[in-house]
C-alpha cells in the first residue's frame, strides 16, 4: 500500500485498478495513463484489471489505520469482474483493525450479495458533484443499516448538496466536500460551500442530528473544517481533527 496525500486517509490500497466511469475530471486515468504505464501495460490503458499480488496488502500491516480501498477505480464499474470485488471485501474483512473507505458513482449496480457481506469495518460512500446527483445517496441509503454510508463531494462543481443534507432520514454519516483542482478547474461559489456547512453542522432543522463534515484545502470558505466519525478518527492516523 502506498502512503497517501489525501487529507483524509492514511494510505490508498488499489487491488483493482481502472474504470469505464468516464468522469472527464478523473484523477486516477490520468494519473494511470501518464505515470503507470510503464509498471503495467493495463494500468496505463485504464481498463478495469486485478492485482491479485496486493490483496493481502491491509494484512500484513497491523497498526491499525484509514485507508481508502479505490482510490484509482470504481468497483461497481463495467469490466469489474464480481469475483475481484468479492476478493476485496473478503481482504477487508480479514483486517478488522483497519477501517476502509469505498466510494462508488454506481450504487444502483451493487448487488444483494455486496450488501449482505459486507464487512463492518468498512465504510462506503457515493461520489456526487452537485444536487443533481443526489439520486445516487438515494440508492445506497437503500441498502442494509448495517453498513456505514457516506457522501463525498467532490469535486464541487454545482449547487444543491446542501439542500438535499436537510432531508429526512436515512442521512449520510459523513460528508467529504472538496473542489476540483487543475487547469480549467470549476470555481466553487462560497454559497454552495456554506449550505453544505449549515446543513451538516449547524443543522437547522433541530430534530436532525449533526453530520460530520471533512472539508479539503481549496474551498472558498476559511479555515477548512476537519470531522470525521469517531469510527474512523479512532484509527486515523495524521490527526488534526476538530472535533
Amino acid at each position: 500500500m502506498n502512503k497517501t496525500a489525501i487529507e483524509w486517509a492514511d494510505f490508498s490500497w488499489n487491488p483493482i485498478v481502472g474504470c469505464r466511469n468516464g468522469c472527464p475530471y478523473c484523477y486516477a486515468r490520468r494519473l494511470a495513463t501518464t505515470r503507470l504505464a510503464h509498471l503495467c501495460p493495463q494500468c496505463g490503458t485504464f481498463e478495469p484489471h486485478l492485482h491479485e499480488e496486493r490483496l493481502d496488502q491491509p494484512r500484513k500491516m497491523k497498526r491499525p489505520a484509514l485507508i481508502f480501498a479505490d482510490s484509482m477505480s470504481d468497483w461497481w464499474s463495467d469490466g469489474v469482474e464480481w469475483s475481484w470485488r468479492w476478493d476485496a471485501i473478503q481482504e477487508m474483512a480479514k483486517s478488522p483493525q483497519h477501517r476502509f473507505v469505498v466510494l462508488t458513482k454506481k450504487p444502483d449496480c451493487l448487488t444483494l450479495a455486496d450488501a449482505n457481506w459486507w464487512p463492518s469495518n468498512a465504510w462506503l460512500g457515493v461520489s456526487i458533484t452537485s444536487g443533481a446527483d443526489w439520486w445516487r445517496w438515494e440508492a445506497l441509503a437503500k441498502l442494509p443499516s448495517h453498513i456505514h454510508k457516506f457522501v463525498s463531494v467532490e469535486p464541487l462543481l454545482g449547487p444543491g448538496v446542501g439542500t438535499r443534507l436537510y432531508g429526512q432520514p436515512p442521512l449520510p454519516e459523513w460528508v467529504i466536500a472538496g473542489p476540483q483542482s487543475g487547469a480549467g478547474a470549476v470555481r466553487v461559489d462560497a454559497e454552495w460551500q456554506q449550505a453544505i456547512r449549515n446543513s451538516c453542522i449547524e443543522r437547522w432543522h433541530v430534530a436532525l442530528s449533526p453530520i460530520p463534515l471533512f472539508e479539503k484545502p481549496g474551498l472558498p470558505i476559511h479555515p477548512p473544517i476537519r470531522q470525521m466519525p469517531a469510527d474512523l478518527a479512532g484509527v486515523f492516523r495524521k490527526g488534526g481533527l476538530t472535533l
